[in-house]
């Protein structure tokens, strides 16, 4: 199990761990690259897909499990507007996905 601890100015740390993440966001952590991708973070530049915020990234994700879920049944999506929006980005999408994924394989050197 992965922990990870939340540290912000003027408030106690917090730790992020898998029941934190259901209970806060309704999210296992193999979702978390997933979330973030769909509706993006400005803190490091990833653009996500337009109209689709937190509870959105949320709801589909609970509802379908992955970007690849939500691709597989956008023709379900209620609200036509983000429908639109997931159909005429995906590329936006992948791309943001690409961007919140961390590679624990890249080869470093220590000296």
């Amino acid at each position: 199990m992965i922990k990870m601890y939340s540290m912000r100015p003027g408030s106690d740390a917090e730790i992020i761990d898998e029941a934190y993440l259901m209970e806060k966001l309704g999210l296992r952590p193999a979702q978390v690259i997933d979330y973030l991708a769909l509706m993006g973070d400005s803190s490091d530049n990833v653009p996500g897909v337009p109209k689709v915020g937190k509870k959105t990234a949320q709801s589909l994700l609970g509802e379908y499990g992955s970007i690849q879920g939500i691709y597989d049944n956008l023709e379900q999506i209620s609200k036509k507007a983000v429908q639109q929006s997931l159909r005429e980005n995906r590329e936006l999408a992948e791309m943001s996905r690409q961007l919140v994924t961390l590679h624990c394989d890249v080869p470093v050197e220590v000296d």
